[in-house]
């Protein structure tokens, strides 16, 4: 009953002269093309950035209990020492 009294009365008493408020849409293609610019950067950036932190905390050396592991260039491991078929297990 509450409420039929209270719609009553805002319908009878608020005037009617009064303007609705303008209410602007969400811009989202804005908000996606930045959410999309800083994906981009972060996966881009942050391993370069990690990877360089890890070097200026520990250097450019193995760890010691590791054998060095270079996949390419002159000195990579399959050059180096390659596997030979038939030879003994070193």
């Amino acid at each position: 009953m509450n409420a039929v009294i209270v719609t009553v009365l805002l319908l009878l008493l608020s005037p009617a002269d009064q303007e609705p408020e303008i209410v602007l849409k969400p811009r989202w293609g804005i908000a996606l093309g930045l959410a999309l610019v800083l994906w981009i950067a972060t996966t881009a950036g942050l391993p370069w950035l990690m990877t360089k932190h890890v070097r200026h905390i520990y250097g450019n050396k193995s760890a010691g209990h590791s054998g060095t592991n270079i996949r390419w260039g002159e000195e990579a491991n399959w050059r180096v020492s390659p596997n030979l078929r038939g030879v003994p297990h070193r």
